[in-house]
């Protein structure tokens, strides 16, 4: 079956009554038989119908055997730390999401985890560092946020496993539906559903996949003993999101590749990033390990544009965090994000982050051609 056929017809758990929509199943206590049972649903943090439900349909799209949500994609990545014990080195690419930043240094190193910055683009360095330094895990985003470059999930994947590390790759900015690194040898994907695969805007929501059965186990351990589980009714939302999108994002591409020719011709834009585009290697990473570009666009401005009062002069485009959903919205990643890139490649101040949505193109561009023009 393929991938665009399964979002749609999402067969779960609570589906034996014909249901073609998964009901929202609300119940968070349940009867027990005896006082000491130990099976069924026990309790809403350890087991929910809906849950289980958007658990199911999305392993399927990462090609994981095991697939545990969470309440966020923050949620899912502070999971995955989890795993770490005292003295346990962490080693990541250079480019990494503010928040994930945030939970390696600020809330596991005080319990003696050390994160290590690595540039992963050059992956015999990243080798010889992984080598060296022995990490209990190696944490990659491909694409990267948000210069939207491309790292190799299955030559580091090699290295990881020869030096008896973890990969674990994050896959938020093209979702799922467009890279699966499991099949290139991760071991571990994590996803923010609140983006891409929701892609509505109204529910937060994580997913943490895996072949490998015990961290499949200690990772529902760590989620469910936390609290950190997702609420049926965000399941619900997100498992709607999921039926549209692999339509929604196949628009959003192609309206994303017009509106990126567009700007690669302003004379105010100095660069256009998108995924595949840096150098031939990254080609042919687009090629070998994606079916698709996504919906976002970085761009950076000529350094006499000022891109605060750019983007406030949008009237379409929406000023905001996160991205993949139905509207179009733009982000400047240096005063909205804590992003402290290691090095220094990208003029950090004139970089935007655009997210395109489901507007018609001509009016995506229209509302940055006057906003460009002031």
């Amino acid at each position: 079956m393929k991938l665009q056929t399964r979002c749609v017809h999402q067969n779960g758990p609570l589906l034996t009554d014909g249901d073609i929509v998964t009901p929202v199943h609300t119940s968070v206590i349940f009867a027990m038989r005896t006082p000491s049972s130990v099976s069924g649903a026990q309790y809403g943090r350890i087991h929910n119908k809906t849950r289980a439900s958007a658990e199911s349909v999305l392993a399927g799209i990462h090609n994981a055997k095991f697939g545990i949500t969470a309440s966020s994609g923050s949620a899912a990545i502070t999971a995955v730390c989890l795993l770490l014990h005292q003295k346990s080195i962490v080693l990541h690419h250079t480019e990494l999401y503010e928040g994930t930043r945030r939970i390696l240094r600020t809330i596991m190193q005080p319990f003696g985890v050390t994160a290590v910055p690595v540039n992963f683009h050059n992956v015999s360095l990243a080798g010889n560092e992984i080598a060296k330094i022995k990490p209990s895990l190696v944490w990659l985003e491909t694409p990267t946020n948000p210069s939207l470059r491309l790292l190799d999930i299955a030559r580091i994947a090699a290295i990881a496993r020869k030096n008896e590390a973890l990969l674990a790759v994050d896959t938020t900015m093209c979702s799922g539906l467009l890279q699966q690194p499991l099949v290139h040898g991760a071991d571990i994907v994590v996803e923010s559903l609140t983006k891409n695969l929701n892609g509505h805007s109204d529910a937060l929501g994580g997913f943490v996949g895996t072949n490998n059965k015990n961290l499949a186990q200690k990772l529902r351990f760590l989620i469910q003993t936390t609290g950190m589980v997702l609420d049926p009714v965000s399941a619900s939302l997100i498992l709607r999101g999921i039926k549209t999108a692999p339509v929604r994002i196949k628009a959003q591409q192609q309206s994303a590749q017009t509106v990126g020719k567009w700007l690669s011709h302003h004379p105010l834009i100095r660069q256009v990033l998108i995924p595949g585009k840096m150098n031939s290697e990254e080609r042919l990473l687009l090629r070998r390990q994606m079916s698709g570009r996504g919906q976002l666009i970085s761009f950076i401005l000529k350094q006499h544009a000022d891109p605060i009062s750019t983007i406030e002069k949008l009237r379409l485009i929406c000023i905001a965090h996160s991205f993949g959903g139905t509207e179009t919205i733009i982000q400047h990643p240096a005063s909205m994000m804590d992003w402290s890139r290691l090095t220094e490649d990208l003029p950090d101040r004139q970089l935007l982050r655009l997210s395109v949505g489901l507007e018609h193109p001509e009016d995506i561009i229209n509302d940055l051609k006057q906003a460009l023009e002031q």
